[in-house]
């Protein structure tokens, strides 16, 4: 409603059931502006849409979110509400040379259209990208936030731009206000699974997304339609490595398992790298878990955090990231496998010899104890391997 175009009146009205009439009701601003002479914009669009395409050309590109920006342009004569994707803000900060750290560490800074818009104050600029958007010269993923520029925006964002594809609009001079009172929040209510779900290496992560956006740029669709980007922080997360198991990523299907291979190569090159054990040979091994009592295990929590404690440990020790290690789903399978001995711990998912030589004795001791004092399987006398 808030970007909209159209009389408020007449759709506020429409919501609740009710037939307005006339099409201009004279009070709102979208019926005030309606009188206002449309000017030539097609100079801060080419700035603003460029400046999207650099961004999005760039190797950093986790810069979007799913926040929205709101507020309300106001003076004593003028009252505009701004709903805006927060992503446009950042494209606004680069235009204005902002030395926001944000930028600066995505080096952003260093892009051609750094700069170029300083003419223009902030709310301008939002006033702007607002006309922009509800003329769809840009388009915002809802899954992740990230901005796109349309067919309609790549055409005006050409040098040989056609006299019928210039952008009008309504002049900057409208706002020359500051933005204090506004705020940044979160509309989106979709459910979105959260990172403390996923404990993913964020290395690899950044190479399967800029697998992803290397896809979607070639078949000229969104990168969400390659690959969710859950998708991406489960395949970091449980590293897989055969098209069985990437299949039994959540959201891949059968339509996008034609994408296997381009992802393959780079989870198996990082397990190759890393010293992680072919999860194919961990799946096709014999299962040697020790029996487990079928009467309900208690305090299976305690051993979970027991063992997450010891990671963080082993993980200082080593220097390194707790995925590194081992991630949550491994230590939930310690917990309902319960391995006791070397070879039981090694047949654990994701563990394989290599970490077992690593860590068995760190993890190992812990879980005998826990089965020990809640007389849980049988803890077998084992050697030092």
């Amino acid at each position: 409603w808030a970007n909209s175009e159209e009389c408020r009146r007449k759709a506020l009205l429409d919501y609740f059931g009710e037939q307005y009439e006339n099409e201009n009701c004279g009070m709102c601003d979208n019926c005030h502006k309606a009188r206002i002479e449309h000017v030539d914009l097609t100079t801060p669009a080419q700035m603003f849409l460029s400046c999207l395409h650099w961004v999005n050309e760039s190797e950093t590109k986790e810069v979007f979110d799913e926040a929205h920006f709101i507020g309300t342009l106001r003076d004593e004569n003028t009252s505009i509400p701004i709903c805006l994707p927060a992503g446009a803000l950042y494209i606004i900060d680069i235009l204005r040379s902002d030395n926001q750290e944000k930028i600066i560490k995505n080096k952003h800074h260093k892009l051609r259209t750094w700069g170029i818009g300083k003419e223009y104050n902030k709310a301008q600029w939002c006033y702007f990208a607002l006309q922009f958007f509800q003329n769809n010269l840009y388009d915002p993923d809802r899954e992740d936030g990230s901005l796109h520029l349309t067919d309609k925006g790549r055409k005006i964002n050409t040098k040989t731009i056609a006299p019928d594809d210039r952008f009008w609009g309504f002049p900057a001079d409208l706002v020359d206000i500051d933005l204090e009172n506004s705020v940044i929040v979160e509309l989106d209510t979709y459910e979105s699974v959260s990172d403390e779900q996923y404990d993913y290496d964020p290395v690899l992560f950044e190479r399967l997304r800029y697998k992803r956006s290397s896809i979607a740029e070639e078949d000229r669709i969104k990168a969400s339609q390659v690959l969710p980007r859950d998708s991406l922080k489960e395949m970091a997360t449980e590293l897989p490595q055969s098209l069985e198991e990437f299949g039994q990523i959540k959201g891949i299907g059968k339509v996008r398992m034609k994408y296997a291979d381009n992802f393959l190569s780079i989870i198996r090159a990082y397990c190759e790298k890393h010293e992680v054990d072919s999860a194919e040979s961990i799946s096709e091994a014999p299962n040697t878990h020790e029996p487990v009592s079928d009467k309900p295990i208690p305090d299976t929590q305690e051993l979970f955090e027991n063992l997450c404690d010891k990671r963080k440990v082993v993980a200082a020790r080593e220097k390194l990231p707790l995925h590194h290690i081992f991630s949550n789903k491994t230590l939930e399978e310690m917990v309902t496998q319960l391995p006791q001995s070397v070879e039981a711990f090694r047949k654990i998912h994701r563990i394989g010899r290599v970490k077992t030589e690593k860590y068995a004795d760190d993890f190992l001791p812990i879980i005998r104890d826990y089965c020990k004092e809640h007389r849980v399987g049988s803890v077998e006398k084992t050697t030092k391997h």
